[in-house]
């Protein structure tokens, strides 16, 4: 455990110089949530410039922030990995004792960071349009924690076998377009088909956009709320599990620890 401990603090303080000295890919991770939180304070102040009372900012402010998180671990996390493993860092990794679970782990600790960050804005906007007290408070914390793990536990699954960075910022930027709109608060449910609601809320995403927005809005969620933090839960477990089981630290596919090497001979 000592031994995992050291690991963990040691790539979570190398994960954190590489962002503060690589800005860019800091900003880049902040884009998404800053646009989409500026136009829906846009598009509340034009409905109060105009007179109406239609409160569109506190109901989208669970998609605004799932969205931030969805940037930050979908492609602030994912890509950086494969990266590593395409430049050949994580086979020269793969030559000491390094635990995968303290490697993945150590990569969260500096993007957590930024996801708290989006987390305190998201409470000022609601504090100051009076949706929060102490009880959806409390409860939008545990969304927020629970959701945050199932998409980093995601992003992890996906660099674990990932091969070209490219391929894999475009792929996950796509995603989180598209989980964004398919979240159901920016396109009301009334225009959209069905089954095709019904194929939304399917998506773990969309539990998340659905608990925040409850929490934060007091919007009804399609399920009670402590449900949808039990099926985010399950993802997450299972998600981070897998990501441990099948992480490559090699792009070839074919690098194996030391270790393991013994293993296989014993």
């Amino acid at each position: 455990m000592r031994h995992w401990r050291r690991v963990f603090a040691h790539v979570a303080m190398i994960s954190a110089r590489d962002l503060l000295r690589t800005p860019m890919t800091t900003i880049s991770m902040a884009t998404v949530f800053v646009v989409f939180l500026a136009i829906q304070l846009l598009l509340q102040w034009s409905v109060e410039s105009q007179g109406g009372d239609v409160d569109l900012l506190g109901a989208d402010l669970g998609i605004v922030f799932m969205a931030g998180c969805c940037a930050v671990a979908l492609v602030g996390t994912s890509v950086p990995l494969v990266a590593m493993r395409e430049r050949g860092t994580l086979r020269a990794f793969a030559t000491v004792p390094m635990p995968r679970s303290a490697f993945l782990l150590g990569m969260l600790p500096v993007r957590v960071a930024i996801v708290l960050l989006e987390m305190a804005v998201v409470l000022v906007v609601a504090g100051a349009r009076g949706h929060l007290d102490g009880a959806p408070l409390a409860r939008f914390a545990a969304t927020a924690t629970i959701g945050a793990a199932m998409l980093f536990a995601v992003a992890l699954l996906v660099a674990s076998r990932g091969r070209s960075a490219e391929a894999t910022q475009q792929s996950m930027a796509m995603v989180s377009i598209l989980v964004v709109f398919a979240s159901g608060g920016l396109v009301p449910d009334e225009i959209v088909p069905g089954w095709a609601v019904a194929a939304m809320r399917a998506l773990p995403t969309t539990w998340f956009a659905e608990a925040a927005a409850a929490d934060l809005a007091g919007d009804p969620a399609f399920a009670p709320v402590p449900v949808l933090w039990a099926g985010m839960a399950l993802v997450a477990v299972a998600a981070s599990a897998t990501a441990v089981r099948r992480f490559d630290w090699d792009s070839r596919g074919r690098a194996r620890r030391p270790n393991e090497r013994e293993k296989t001979h014993a």
